[in-house]
């Protein structure tokens, strides 16, 4: 039995509810992100003369929680810390000005990695179908684990299935985000980041451009199959095609029964998925691709041992995993948009 689903927004089941709130100083408080990160010495206990010696180790430093000192990771000692107040301060000066408005704040992994997002005004529109519509917005990221860098996200969110999509016109390239690594010029960096932001508006409209496009494309069914073959498995070992048709291959030396049915899943949705039915999307490439998305994020589970992971949804969805599936799907759709043929290689 097929069933429909439209989950929440990934950051709706993170994190709190800022929508009302005007200063990053009141996001950061209402939000349970107003600790501090603190760097410490890191020691290693060395035998001398009968007994233990403490000796520091050059070069790298602990950085933790200073409330309740929960250590986040290691890092050497060229990393420089950016505070939560640091961090998201300059959305400030966009939220003053009405280029946005604070929406959700939070944090995930119990402070590692931190996050505030801002709805932009305005739509992503649908030439074929003006009710089609796909909001804007913003998500700011900081890790605090020595791994996760600053970045800044462009997130479009189509409204009637709230599936995030890819804001890159390059997909390849991550050109939807800007990224600061944790160095001594990462605050500079930060605070000259807002002028970048703005720049994500143009973007929008280029973004615009290329949805619509896709959304004017015609896609059959059999080019469909080889699009999300394509996608997730190997010519030659997992599927092969034969008169034009995708011939998935099971057995020993093919694919497990549970690809299989994700592959059937993924393409049914493609067809029945919620908003999948409007003009925009009804055997279009940009339909293609919003089965990608809708899988991933109305129907994958992502519970761990029968509980809910709402943290594994929001940071598959936004910053990694099914982001970068997305992000392929787009590209890849854009090259079949291109040339079918594509499709056939």
């Amino acid at each position: 039995m097929i069933t429909n689903i439209v989950r929440a927004s990934a950051w709706d089941r993170v994190g709190a509810d800022v929508k009302d709130l005007k200063t990053s100083e009141e996001v950061i408080k209402s939000s349970n992100l107003d600790y501090k990160v603190k760097l410490a010495k890191i020691y290693t206990t060395l035998p001398s003369e009968g007994r233990n010696i403490n000796k520091s180790i050059d070069n790298i430093n602990a950085i933790y929680r200073k409330d309740n000192n929960d250590i986040f990771g290691v890092v050497s000692d060229k990393y420089s810390i950016v505070q939560n107040t640091e961090g998201f301060k300059f959305f400030d000066s966009i939220v003053e000005n009405k280029q946005a408005i604070y929406t959700r704040a939070g944090v995930l992994e119990g402070g590692r990695i931190v996050f505030i997002i801002a709805k932009l005004p305005n739509y992503i529109r649908m030439e074929m179908d003006k009710e089609d519509i796909i909001e804007k917005y913003l998500l700011l990221s900081m890790g605090h684990d020595g791994k996760t860098s600053i970045q800044a996200l462009f997130v479009p969110s189509r409204v009637i299935c709230r599936n995030v999509l890819t804001g890159a016109i390059d997909a390849s390239k991550n050109k939807d985000r800007i990224r600061i690594i944790h160095k001594s010029s990462a605050q500079t960096k930060l605070q000259n980041a807002a002028t970048v932001l703005q720049l994500i508006d143009i973007r929008s409209e280029e973004i615009q451009v290329m949805y619509n496009a896709l959304a004017k494309t015609r896609i059959d069914s059999n080019n469909l199959q080889k699009y999300i073959a394509k996608l997730f498995l190997k010519r030659g070992k997992e599927y092969v095609i034969e008169q034009n048709k995708v011939k998935l291959l099971t057995g020993e030396d093919g694919i497990s029964t549970r690809t299989y049915n994700i592959i059937n899943k993924i393409e049914t949705y493609t067809y029945v998925g919620t908003g999948q039915d409007r003009v925009s999307s009804k055997g279009t490439l940009f339909g293609a691709y919003n089965g990608i998305s809708y899988y991933f994020q109305n129907i994958k589970n992502y519970n761990t041992d029968g509980i809910n992971n709402d943290e594994k949804y929001f940071t598959n969805t936004l910053l990694k995993g099914g982001k970068d599936i997305s992000n392929k799907a787009f590209k890849l759709a854009i090259q079949a948009m291109e040339n079918i043929e594509v499709l056939n290689n």
